[in-house]
């Protein structure tokens, strides 16, 4: 963890500073030349206190650094720019959106404009997303237990009639029952 430098006692040159004030003097200078020429002037400083000092980015720069780049105030919001080709324009392509708005000088991504065009559907009650599957053949799960009684209903037959259409008819069903109770 780097430390904080200490303020240099008076009388005695800040090394910090020194390489500061001979930068500012030959600002093309390279580290090692900054070395050498403190060194000529009997101040002795790493080559790494020099690279720091030298190719360190100016605060300005730094602070501007974690901030998103957003619209002046005042500008536009381009995403109601967007809803309002639309509501002018409501089968106009992303494509035709972007040109668009870029004629007037707003300048807006693909995504954004997908975004915006596609989201209406779902604001319109349609979910978003793919649509739900259909579901095909019998219900997903366990199948019906067999009822306790011992009669069956007339789902039961129903079940029992698909299965053997399925397995090439009623002889068919049989022989594979009869597997069936063999394994059981």
């Amino acid at each position: 963890m780097p430390t904080k430098s200490k303020p240099a006692p008076k009388g005695k040159l800040n090394r910090s500073q020194a390489v500061r004030d001979y930068l500012a003097e030959n600002p093309g200078s390279s580290p090692k030349a900054v070395v050498s020429a403190l060194k000529a002037k009997g101040i002795t400083i790493s080559l790494s206190l020099a690279n720091a000092i030298r190719y360190a980015k100016p605060k300005s720069a730094t602070k501007a650094v974690g901030k998103r780049a957003g619209r002046p105030k005042g500008g536009v919001n381009r995403s109601e720019a967007i809803r309002q080709y639309l509501s002018q324009n409501p089968g106009a392509s992303p494509r035709d959106i972007k040109a668009a708005l870029k004629a007037k000088g707003i300048v807006v991504t693909d995504s954004l404009v997908g975004a915006i065009k596609y989201s209406k559907k779902a604001r319109s009650g349609r979910k978003a997303g793919r649509p739900a599957r259909r579901p095909s053949g019998r219900p997903v799960g366990r199948p019906p237990s067999a009822p306790k009684s011992g009669f069956l209903r007339a789902e039961d037959l129903v079940e029992a009639k698909n299965f053997a259409n399925r397995v090439g008819g009623v002889g068919a069903a049989r022989k594979a029952l009869d597997l069936l109770a063999q394994l059981s």
